[in-house]
């Protein structure tokens, strides 16, 4: 673009940084037309656009870049916000339904549990001590439940292990401990509302696995060991389950 020199008017081309005829030197260019500006110029003498225009461009330009990613930057942590609000709403629902279902089965599971164990400990303990019970007769004396009593107690434990009412009952423990296991493995610590209950509820659930292996897996102990074992953990299941009952869980 031919323009004329602001100095002395004659052409010279728009991109020039000097004139060729007079040789004065320019400095910046005229952000609109392009036309050489000289130090000190505040407007351009070609277009008479001001001379610092491309630079409150540029600034406007920066305030309205900052100012989106502000405004974008807020968004996004109100999104995230809302995000995890509603995800911790979930989690509590979810934690509302699990205790819903897992309370039963602990309840149910306790009574089979405490009627196999205190069985096994009534027919150890009679076997040993040659003791007379209705209940445990069949397992610990010969001639179903008529004759002798067996020489080795391990003999009555093992009829007692065979039996079919015995080992349906411990079926049935088998079945619901997968369930109560599943149960646990899905739950998710909750928000702070429903924290002491999922505290109360994990230390119900160590409870009750330390009752669960001592009655179904029973090997290796001896008599005043079970015995001493199984009550114990009995009464901690049982005071863990008391607890976590007492709650009332709502939504």
């Amino acid at each position: 673009m031919i323009i004329k020199c602001p100095n002395c008017k004659e052409e010279i081309s728009s991109r020039a940084d000097k004139c060729v005829h007079c040789g004065v030197v320019f400095g910046e260019h005229c952000k609109e037309c392009g036309a050489p500006l000289n130090k000190g110029d505040k407007i351009c003498g070609a277009c008479g656009c001001p001379a610092d225009y491309g630079h409150s461009n540029n600034r406007k330009n920066i305030s309205k870049a900052i100012l989106g990613f502000l405004i974008s930057f807020f968004i996004i942590v109100i999104l995230v916000g809302f995000g995890v609000f509603f995800y911790q709403k979930q989690l509590d629902v979810d934690f509302i339904n699990n205790y819903a279902s897992i309370v039963p089965k602990f309840s149910y599971s306790s009574t089979d549990i405490d009627r196999n164990g205190e069985l096994y400990r009534k027919v150890w303990y009679n076997s040993i001590w040659k003791s007379k019970d209705d209940e445990t007769d069949p397992y610990t004396r010969k001639n179903d439940g008529k004759g002798a009593f067996y020489d080795d107690f391990n003999d009555a434990l093992l009829l007692l292990d065979n039996s079919p009412d015995y080992k349906s009952k411990c079926d049935d423990i088998i079945k619901t401990h997968d369930e109560i296991v599943e149960i646990m493995q899905n739950i998710i610590k909750p928000s702070d509302r429903y924290l002491d209950i999922y505290i109360e509820m994990k230390k119900c659930y160590d409870d009750y696995l330390d009752l669960y292996h001592i009655v179904i897996h029973p090997g290796g102990e001896s008599y005043n060991s079970y015995e001493e074992k199984f009550k114990n953990r009995r009464g901690a299941f049982k005071d863990s389950l008391l607890k976590l009952m007492d709650h009332k869980v709502t939504n």
